[in-house]
C-alpha cells in the first residue's frame, strides 16, 4: 500500500471531508497535500513562537506548553481528542510536576539552603564534585 504523507495524516486523524448521499452511502474526499502542507506550516510557526518564548523567558515553560496545545486546537492542526491524547502522556504530566515542585523549592529558598549545606561539607574540590552524587543516590 503506497500512501502519501497527507493521506496517512488524513486517515489517521480523520481529517478528510465526507459527504453522504442517500443512494450512494458515504463518499469521502481525501486530505490533499496542500492541506497537509498548510497545517505543517502552521505547526512550524507555533514551534518557532514556543522556542522564542522559551529562549527569552517571556512565558514560563508550563504556560508555553499549554499555549502550544491550545494553538494546535484553534488553528485546526489536530482535533481536541488528539490534542488531549498528546498531553495525557506520562512524560508530560511528570514534567509539569517537576516544574511545579522546582517552582515551590525556589520560592521557599530551599535550593539555597541545600546548596549551603552541601558547600559546608565540601572541604576540597573532590568532595565538592562527588558530594552531590551521594546526596541523590
Amino acid at each position: 500500500m503506497d500512501e502519501s504523507i497527507s493521506q496517512h495524516y488524513g486517515r489517521t486523524y480523520k481529517l478528510g471531508k465526507s459527504a453522504t448521499a442517500p443512494s450512494e452511502g458515504e463518499s469521502g474526499q481525501e486530505f490533499t497535500p496542500y492541506q497537509a502542507a498548510f497545517r505543517a506550516r502552521i505547526m512550524l510557526g507555533i514551534l518557532v513562537v514556543a522556542a522564542m518564548f522559551w529562549a527569552t523567558g517571556a512565558a514560563s515553560i508550563g504556560i508555553t506548553a499549554l499555549l502550544v496545545g491550545a494553538s494546535m486546537y484553534f488553528f485546526g492542526v489536530l482535533r481536541p481528542d488528539d490534542v488531549a491524547k498528546a498531553f495525557a502522556k506520562d512524560a508530560v504530566v511528570f514534567i509539569f510536576g517537576v516544574l511545579a515542585i522546582s517552582r515551590a523549592i525556589t520560592k521557599t529558598g530551599l535550593d539555597r539552603r541545600i546548596g549551603l549545606l552541601l558547600l559546608g561539607y565540601a572541604k576540597s574540590l573532590n568532595r565538592l564534585l562527588f558530594l552531590p552524587m551521594f546526596a541523590v543516590a
